[in-house]
């Protein structure tokens, strides 16, 4: 036992050792972490009253961030709602257009029909209204009795009704005037109705049907036709008030002229009515455009970044432009993108291309000159005049230099691509003086661009197939 007391004695006190030195080292440890704390907490005392100054600045800054940001809302509300009511101001407009619209028109029929009929044919059409409405009456009284109408002797049926009298001198009229062979025919196939609607009634008392409330109105829409024919216009007088422009007439539509004009070209035939359709249809029927749907300039100048996708804008503004009439819905779209083509213009056609080659300066080139007739004939048809200085500044953006020191003029049968870009840069160049150029040379540069065998690789991309149908239809450039 002493033995083993003996061996073990050294590593024991070795053990010990350790022991003692890992206490002391803990102790050492424990000596630096409470001065570590106590220079923490002195710093802590220290700087106090700074960190509470900075959380308050921090505070009423997130205050100011918090109240700009409602106010900005509140500016977002306020503009919707500023929209909301010019859509509905709109709409009201519409609404209120078309109902003045409807009225004028069924007045000036009402008017049109009285004063198309001679003297005799509305005493005789008065008595035979009466006279139906006379029947129409008994009928409902022989009905409320359960007592069937007495049948009439032959005689009378075979009489007819007094308006059969006049058929004859009508068809004589008919025969004298030189009426076209489709009018004629109308105006025989009218009178053989009227024969037909006088034998209707006995048929209807013989069979004890009361007549229908509807004759009178029929006798009504099919009589003023055959007093058309014995109507007659000065053809001159009407033709100056069709041809004269909207700016002379005097708070008078364009309808009310095509409703007076009515007789006479039943007289002068179809030749007539196309020749004033035509000239009826060059004139604006909304001569001022409402401020809501003219186009924002200012907001298209200064937008930023603007759109990139060019092409879907081209193919719009070329299917609106292309409409023969256009609504309001139409003239709103159309002011739309005619903004959007001058924010993509004026951030995204900067860029100079007289150092560039031809082919890559005539795809550029090309896309401005489709961008500035789009534009500059939006302007037109919505007949609004431009700022001069926000003009400016969207024309001095886009940049219509062609690319210098190559050959111009025809090789291996075609134009070379310098020539191309040079007559592009002359096509912008007009353009931006607000005016086209004149309708040969847009087709003959349109052809060039889009329908040529020899166009540019870009232009023969499907994207292009709306003015290639317009080629095939033959438009003019209009």
């Amino acid at each position: 036992m002493e033995r083993l007391l003996q061996r073990e004695r050294p590593r024991v006190q070795r053990q010990l050792q350790r022991l003692q030195k890992k206490l002391q080292r803990e102790r050492q440890r424990r000596q630096q972490l409470e001065a570590q704390i106590q220079q923490a907490q002195g710093s802590v005392e220290m700087m106090s009253q700074p960190m509470q100054q900075h959380l308050l600045l921090q505070h009423l800054l997130w205050q100011q961030r918090q109240q700009q940001q409602y106010l900005h809302h509140q500016q977002w509300q306020h503009l919707l709602h500023q929209q909301q009511q010019q859509q509905q101001f709109l709409l009201q407009h519409q609404q209120q257009y078309l109902l003045q619209q409807q009225a004028h028109f069924h007045g000036m029929q009402q008017q049109q029909q009285q004063l198309s009929l001679p003297a005799g044919e509305q005493q005789q059409q008065q008595a035979l209204l009466q006279r139906d409405q006379e029947k129409a009456e008994r009928s409902v009284q022989q009905q409320a009795q359960q007592v069937t109408p007495p049948e009439r002797p032959a005689q009378k049926r075979k009489q007819g009704r007094p308006q059969e009298a006049h058929l004859p001198g009508m068809q004589q009229q008919q025969q004298q005037l030189s009426l076209p062979a489709g009018e004629q025919q109308q105006q025989q196939a009218l009178l053989q109705q009227d024969q037909e609607k006088g034998e209707r009634p006995e048929q209807q008392q013989a069979q004890q049907v009361t007549p229908p409330e509807r004759r009178p109105q029929k006798r009504k829409q099919h009589r003023p036709r055959r007093a058309e024919q014995a109507e007659e216009l000065p053809p001159k007088r009407g033709l100056q008030r069709a041809l004269r422009p909207a700016t002379q007439t005097s708070g008078q539509s364009l309808e009310d002229e095509w409703i007076r004009l009515l007789p006479l070209l039943r007289h002068q035939g179809r030749k007539l009515l196309e020749v004033l359709q035509q000239a009826l249809e060059q004139q604006r029927i909304v001569r001022t455009t409402p401020a809501e749907l003219l186009i924002n300039l200012r907001r298209g100048v200064t937008a930023w970044p603007g759109r990139r996708d060019l092409m879907p804008l081209l193919v719009e503004a070329r299917e609106l432009l292309s409409k023969q009439f256009l609504y309001f819905d139409d003239m709103e779209k159309l002011a739309h993108v005619a903004e959007a083509l001058i924010e993509h213009g004026t951030n995204h056609q900067r860029q100079d291309l007289s150092e560039h080659s031809p082919t890559r300066a005539v795809e550029r080139l090309g896309m401005r000159f489709l961008l500035m007739d789009a534009v500059v004939s939006a302007f037109i048809v919505l007949g609004q005049k431009p700022d001069e200085k926000l003009w400016k500044s969207f024309t001095d953006a886009i940049n219509h230099k062609p690319p210098l020191g190559h050959f111009y003029g025809m090789l291996g049968g075609r134009e070379t691509w310098a020539s191309q870009a040079l007559q592009l840069s002359r096509a912008i160049e007009t353009l931006k003086t607000g005016k086209r150029p004149k309708a040969a040379d847009l087709v003959h540069l349109k052809r060039m661009l889009i329908c040529s065998p020899s166009s540019h690789p870009r232009f023969k991309k499907p994207d292009f197939n709306p003015w290639r149908q317009d080629n095939s239809e033959g438009a003019d450039g209009e």
